[in-house]
């Protein structure tokens, strides 16, 4: 979540999703698909916490957003869709153009480290 001029940990949503695919349960993803010493890193950074960890390979639209807090002060933001202004917005990466954006990014980190 570091690295971005976005501070991404700002804001705490809560959303009510339906359960099922693309919702996923963090220990029922994982298995299989994360090496067990990724697991455990992860899980070990986030103590207890892993067992209410959950993934959404989906877009989380505006309307399933319960509640918006802000982690510095635990306020809830009562107006959050308004919250920041259109113009001060960064877009968002679309679903289908990810991976691509990922492999950009992990090399230009490449690219960053070779050039030390």
């Amino acid at each position: 979540m570091e690295g971005s001029a976005v501070d991404k940990k700002a804001v705490r949503l809560t959303v009510e999703v339906p359960d099922g695919r693309p919702l996923w349960q963090w220990d029922n993803w994982a298995e299989g698909r994360v090496t067990a010493f990724t697991r455990h890193r992860l899980e070990q950074a986030g103590g207890d916490a892993a067992r209410t960890w959950y993934i959404f390979f989906g877009w989380i639209k505006p309307e399933v957003i319960a509640e918006a807090v802000l982690t510095r002060t635990g306020e809830p933001v009562a107006a959050w869709g308004s919250y920041y202004p259109a113009e001060d917005s960064l877009p968002g990466v679309p679903f289908w153009r990810r991976e691509a954006w990922q492999k950009q990014m992990l090399k230009k980190v490449r690219q960053a480290i070779n050039a030390r």
